[in-house]
């Protein structure tokens, strides 16, 4: 923010304090897009136009058929974001995969690669029984109506516990997630519930419910 207010602010003889001010304003109003707490890479820009930005996530989330190809299986390869947006610069194309991946839209994978949950495949109807290993059902919530199709992903997608989640074992309706204690939960949504099943592994149990807990809440 200190390089923008370099760069305008003094220009408009405002001090730091002002410019910062009349920034935050004008994103409650929904007249600019400014994401003060995130990375240096997202705070240092101010989006003029937010329907620029919701077009260029448009392109990921979406069935697009000019971009599909490009985005295998819930999967997004960095070489290939200059075809997605051909007219954008390297440095603009980083800004939005670091949108992408503040929003837990995308999950940052090594590699060159970002997973993109709400593109990825689903998991078969038998998705507990095939794997029997993680034993008994260790938290189930219980939901009056079906889940809407976008809360599964944002779990998977969660910055909290993308560094937990099985890249190899994770689907737009189930996941496997890891730690280094080797403890191992598979959660995976079901008509109207949301189900973990694992043995062991308590502290990754209570992280998990609590991220999902919450995505609950925000909705």
């Amino acid at each position: 923010m200190n390089e923008l207010w370099q760069k305008i602010g003094q220009e408009l003889n405002m001090n730091e304090e002002e410019f910062i001010s009349a920034i935050g304003t004008l994103h409650n109003l929904g007249y600019v897009l400014h994401y003060s707490f995130s990375s240096s890479l997202i705070n240092n820009y101010v989006i003029l136009d937010p329907q620029w930005m919701n077009d260029s996530i448009r392109s990921i989330v979406t069935i697009n058929p000019e971009v599909t190809g490009f985005i295998e299986k819930g999967w997004l390869y960095h070489s290939d974001c200059q075809k997605i947006w051909p007219n954008y610069s390297q440095s603009t194309i980083s800004f939005i995969l670091g949108l992408l991946h503040y929003f837990g839209i995308a999950v940052p994978v090594k590699g060159g690669k970002s997973l993109i949950p709400c593109r990825l495949p689903s998991a078969s109807i038998s998705i507990s029984k095939e794997y029997p290993f993680y034993g008994k059902i260790k938290r189930k919530f219980e939901f009056n109506n079906p889940l809407p199709n976008d809360i599964f992903p944002f779990i998977i997608g969660s910055n909290q516990l993308y560094e937990y989640l099985d890249t190899l074992h994770c689907w737009n309706n189930a996941a496997i997630f890891g730690d280094d204690h080797g403890d191992r939960i598979l959660i995976f949504s079901e008509g109207k519930n949301i189900f973990l099943i694992g043995k062991g592994g308590k502290e990754l149990t209570e992280h998990i419910t609590q991220v999902i807990q919450q995505v609950l809440s925000s909705r």
